[in-house]
Formats: structure tokens, sequence, C-alpha cells
């Protein structure tokens, strides 16, 4: 299973807190699961094991890793990420 994040939401202090994402699977081409907001640590979890995407307009663009700021785990942009495909530049989750 892959995971593609759509929408984030960062705190004040830019630590990521939430994402908006779905699933994506292969069964006689891709099909969709339907988009959830969760908190990150939540994210992190289900994604053990699996690869997450940042999803641009549809698309899934860079992947993401998993990294550790200020002591907990949370969704990182790998090294090589172009600039116009890291996290800090996907939509922002609508409160």
């Amino acid at each position: 299973m892959i995971f593609a994040i759509e929408a984030v939401d960062f705190d004040t202090n830019g630590v990521l807190q939430r994402v908006r994402w779905h699933s994506l699977e292969y069964a006689d081409g891709i099909v969709n699961g339907p988009s959830e907001v969760v908190p990150v640590e939540q994210a992190v979890r289900r994604a053990d094991g699996h690869t997450v995407h940042v999803c641009f307009e549809g698309a899934a663009g860079s992947t993401v890793l998993v990294g550790d700021v200020g002591g907990r785990a949370t969704f990182v942009d790998s090294p090589e990420v172009p600039p116009g495909q890291q996290l800090a530049v996907l939509p922002r989750i609508d409160a």
C-alpha cells in the first residue's frame, strides 16, 4: 500500500501536526482510498512499512521519510526533494 499526503497542518513552531491523506492500491489499476485527516503520530504508525508520497493535484510526487523532530516521529522531506515538492508547500488543512 502507498499513502499520498494531500494537505498538512503545522503548529506555530513549524512542526507537522496533521496530514490529510489517502491510500493508493493496485487492483486492476490504481484505486484511491478516501481522504482523511489524521494526527501525524497516527499517520506515522499506520504508514510503517509502506511508502508515503506528497500529492500535488492528484499526482503522487516525491517520497517522504519518517524522521525525528523534537523527540517525536514525524514525516520529513527526503534530502533530494526539489523545493516545489516539499511538505511545506502542500495546501493547508482547512480548520
